[in-house]
């Protein structure tokens, strides 16, 4: 298990019940901060993959969702990065 830090979760959800509960699950973390109305910071010891897969069950094909963990070894997750050459970009350089 990794030390505690903070993650910054993008999103892009196009149903409203569905942001909600995205939202909730967000709201969860003991330690979380909206930045902007899809973009939130959460304090946790999971990677960003497993935060999410966990959320993955809350996006449909449509949705978007980004996440980089801050901190000294950082390490990033994503759904959806527009197109592979974006994709590539990210990975190449997160």
């Amino acid at each position: 298990m990794q030390n505690n830090s903070a993650c910054i979760i993008a999103f892009q959800i196009n149903d409203e019940n569905r942001k909600n509960i995205l939202l909730n699950e967000l709201k969860a973390y003991s330690n979380h901060y909206s930045i902007l109305d899809n973009c939130w910071a959460i304090v946790s010891d999971k990677k960003p993959t497993d935060i999410c897969n966990s959320l993955l069950k809350h996006l449909s094909a449509n949705d978007k969702l980004f996440i980089i963990q801050s901190g000294l070894e950082a390490s990033a997750a994503w759904v959806s990065a527009e197109n592979a050459i974006k994709s590539e970009w990210l990975k190449e350089n997160l």
